[in-house]
C-alpha cells in the first residue's frame, strides 16, 4: 500500500512578502484547495524564498541590516550573532510570511527558529528545512543607486542548528546491524 503523499513548498508562497493580501488570497485558494483534495496540514511542508521576504522590513532597517552583513565575514561569526540578528531585524522581515506557514503546514522552516527547523518524518525519513532567504534583500534596491542590491556573498545558513538537530536525530538502521 503506497504511503500518503507529502507536499513541499520550497520558497516563494507569494511574490511579494510585504503584501499581506497576496498571502491572505494563498491561503484562500491553496490551503482550501489542498484541504478540498484530501493532502492535510500534517502532510505539508514550508520553506520561505526570496520573494516572501518583507521588502518593507527591510527598507526601514536598511543600513542596519546591511551593515551587519557585511560585518559578517565567516560562518563562524554569522552562527555566533545569529540569535541578536534574528531579534534585531530579521524575524521582521518574516512576519506575513511565519502567520501564513502556521495555517499552511504542521512543518516549516520558521516554526521554531528562523534558520531552520528539522523533523523524523517516519522510521526511515528525517527532514531539516533551511531558510536560505535568511539574509536575502530580497531583491530590494539599493536607494542610493536605484539597482537592485546583490546577496552574493550574504545568504547565511544556520548550518549549527542543523549539526545539532543530525546528532540529535536518531539514525535508522539502513545496514540490519
Amino acid at each position: 500500500m503506497p504511503s500518503e503523499p507529502w507536499l513541499v513548498f520550497s520558497g516563494d508562497l507569494v511574490h511579494s512578502g510585504s503584501d499581506r493580501a497576496q498571502y491572505e488570497g494563498f491561503a484562500k485558494e491553496v490551503i482550501i484547495g489542498l484541504d478540498s483534495l484530501g493532502i492535510p496540514k500534517d502532510r505539508r511542508i514550508s520553506v520561505p524564498g526570496n520573494h516572501d521576504v518583507s521588502r518593507s522590513a527591510i527598507k526601514d532597517n536598511i543600513r542596519l541590516f546591511r551593515g551587519s552583513l557585511s560585518a559578517l565575514k565567516d560562518e563562524e561569526s554569522f552562527l555566533r550573532d545569529l540569535g541578536g540578528l534574528e531579534s534585531a531585524f530579521l524575524k521582521g522581515k518574516f512576519d506575513n510570511y511565519i502567520e501564513t506557514e502556521r495555517q499552511f503546514a504542521a512543518f516549516g522552516c520558521c516554526q521554531d527558529r528562523l534558520g531552520g527547523s528539522g523533523w523524523t518524518l517516519g522510521t526511515d525519513v528525517g527532514l531539516y528545512c533551511l531558510n536560505s532567504a535568511l539574509c536575502s534583500f530580497g531583491g530590494l534596491e539599493d536607494p542610493s543607486t536605484s539597482e537592485a542590491l546583490n546577496d552574493q556573498g550574504t545568504l547565511g545558513l544556520d548550518t549549527r542548528s542543523l549539526y545539532q538537530w543530525e546528532t540529535q536525530v536518531e539514525t535508522p538502521n539502513w545496514w540490519g546491524n
